[in-house]
């Protein structure tokens, strides 16, 4: 096993993917834009600002890696916290403020 690797196995990287998918979700969605919703009064104001959250948790680890994002790659990760919010909104997951 390498440095900087998790697990020798790909499935067991491919979990690990998963779960943090999963936590991301339930942090973001489940839980940030729920509470920023319920204290606002309405949902659209929260999916816009855990999307801008949601991107900005994602420069740490590019700045890291010294691979500072294009643009066309920041508003990719903003566009799939605003399409994952609204999908949260739509469905009623979670409950429904």
């Amino acid at each position: 096993m390498g440095s900087g690797q998790l697990s020798p196995s790909p499935l067991a990287e491919y979990g690990w993917i998963v779960v943090a998918t999963a936590v991301e979700e339930l942090v973001f969605r489940g839980v940030i834009r729920t509470r920023l919703a319920e204290r606002w009064g309405g949902a659209a104001l929260a999916i816009g600002v855990t999307s801008v959250a949601f991107l900005l948790i994602y420069f740490p680890g590019w700045v890291q890696l010294a691979a500072m994002p294009v643009a066309t790659t920041m508003a990719s990760v903003f566009l799939i916290g605003l399409v994952c919010g609204l999908l949260r909104h739509r469905t009623g997951s979670c409950g429904q403020p």
